[in-house]
């Protein structure tokens, strides 16, 4: 009997409830962690919530590049010295190692996202031989739109880069003459304005926002 698959083995010092509650708890931590690191790169109103049955990619835009689901995964494991031991200084251990494996993969996944979608309409900006960084960041920034809050307020564009390249980039960049300093100023102006003018005309559309301007 004792090899039978259907008999259940006793378990001695289990309580299920406490295990239950503790995975709970940890998994809330992680989300409240991953939480803060996403919402510094996405605006919790562009955070959307998938719905069974659902679709997507939204009506209003049928164009929009469909990513699909990604799944993140991350491992852990409590060594058996750590649970004899008492040592809980393991779960801020394990909880700092699902976060950072949690957080390579989201990076990793919205970079592809966003080259993909850029490579799809051709909005790419390639480096060349003998074009200086900052038209290069011209170039660039003529080829995006602007975004509109619903305050009203345009948000400017965020540049990643790797740390190592940014200070690259950023000794490069002091070397621009003033005259692209203007120029750029201007495109800046010009950008702003073409935002407002499609956020007002969006907001036309629909009457319960009284006063598009």
């Amino acid at each position: 009997m004792a090899d039978d698959p259907k008999v259940s083995r006793k378990e001695y010092f289990a309580d299920h409830e406490i295990s239950a509650a503790s995975s709970c708890a940890f998994a809330r931590e992680v989300k409240e962690r991953m939480d803060a690191v996403t919402g510094e790169i996405v605006s919790r109103d562009n955070v959307q919530h998938f719905r069974h049955g659902g679709a997507w990619q939204h009506p209003a835009n049928p164009d929009a590049v469909d990513g699909g689901m990604k799944t993140h995964s991350a491992l852990t494991q409590t060594s058996f010295d750590e649970i004899i031991n008492h040592d809980l200084g393991s779960i801020e251990r394990a909880l700092n190692q699902v976060t950072e494996s949690m957080t390579q993969g989201f990076f990793e996944s919205l970079y592809s996202l966003v080259s993909d979608s850029c490579t799809s309409v051709g909005n790419v900006v390639s480096a060349r031989d003998g074009v200086p960084v900052w038209e290069l960041l011209y170039e660039v920034f003529e080829k995006i739109e602007l975004s509109v809050d619903r305050d009203g307020e345009v948000h400017m564009p965020q540049l990643h880069v790797g740390s190592e390249d940014f200070s690259n980039f950023n000794e490069k960049l002091k070397a621009a003459p003033p005259e692209f300093h203007q120029r750029f100023r201007e495109l800046q102006t010009r950008k702003v304005e073409e935002a407002r003018i499609r956020e007002a005309n969006r907001r036309s559309k629909f009457t319960r926002y009284g006063n598009a301007g």
